[in-house]
C-alpha cells in the first residue's frame, strides 16, 4: 500500500501524484465526519450523565466510568474510581433537588479508540449539609475528559479538572 501511494499516476487532465493526493483528501476528510460521530456518541452520554444525577440514579452515573477511572483535580490530588463513587453515592444521598445540570461539548479530538472532550459542566442544586440543613450550591467548572471506546461503548477513563468557572453556596 505505501509503495501504491508512492508512485506517480496521471490523472486525465495530466496532473501528477493525483492518486496520492485523493487518497489523503479521503482520509481527511474520513476523519472528520468520525470525529462528528464521535462527537455525537458522547454527548448521547453526556446525556446519559446528565439524567442520572437528576433522577439521582447512582448506577446510572457509575455506568458511564471506566474500570479504571480517575479523577484528577486541579490541586493535584487524584481520586481513584471508588473515592468518586463513594462521593457521588453520598453526595446522591444528601442531594433533596436537582434544579438544573448540564454538560456542554467544547471540543472533541479522536484519537483511534480514544476521544479526548473538553467539556463545560454546569449544576444548581439543593444539598443538605451535615447538620441537615439545604443549601444551594451552583457550580460551573470545566473539564478535559478522555474517553476509550470498548466493547460495550464509551466510557470515560480520566476526568481532568481544568478550571473552576465558580462555585456559590447560598448564591455566595
Amino acid at each position: 500500500m505505501i509503495r501504491a501511494a508512492k508512485r506517480k499516476h496521471r490523472s486525465v487532465s495530466g496532473g501528477r501524484r493525483m492518486f496520492p493526493d485523493l487518497v489523503a483528501i479521503a482520509m481527511l476528510s474520513g476523519a472528520g465526519i468520525c470525529a462528528q460521530d464521535v462527537r455525537g456518541e458522547l454527548q448521547a452520554m453526556y446525556a446519559k450523565q446528565d439524567g442520572a444525577i437528576r433522577a439521582r440514579d447512582f448506577e446510572g452515573f457509575v455506568a458511564t466510568l471506566d474500570s479504571g477511572y480517575v479523577v484528577r483535580l486541579r490541586n493535584g490530588q487524584t481520586l481513584s474510581r471508588a473515592e468518586v463513587e463513594r462521593h457521588v453515592r453520598r453526595n446522591m444521598e444528601l442531594t433533596v433537588e436537582v434544579r438544573s445540570v448540564s454538560t456542554t461539548i467544547d471540543s472533541v479530538r479522536v484519537e483511534g479508540n480514544r476521544a479526548v472532550a473538553i467539556v463545560t459542566h454546569e449544576a444548581n442544586q439543593v444539598i443538605k449539609d451535615q447538620e441537615g440543613q439545604p443549601h444551594t450550591f451552583e457550580n460551573q467548572v470545566v473539564h478535559r475528559e478522555t474517553w476509550v471506546k470498548g466493547a460495550t461503548g464509551w466510557r470515560i477513563r480520566l476526568l481532568e479538572e481544568l478550571r473552576q468557572i465558580y462555585l456559590r453556596r447560598d448564591g455566595k
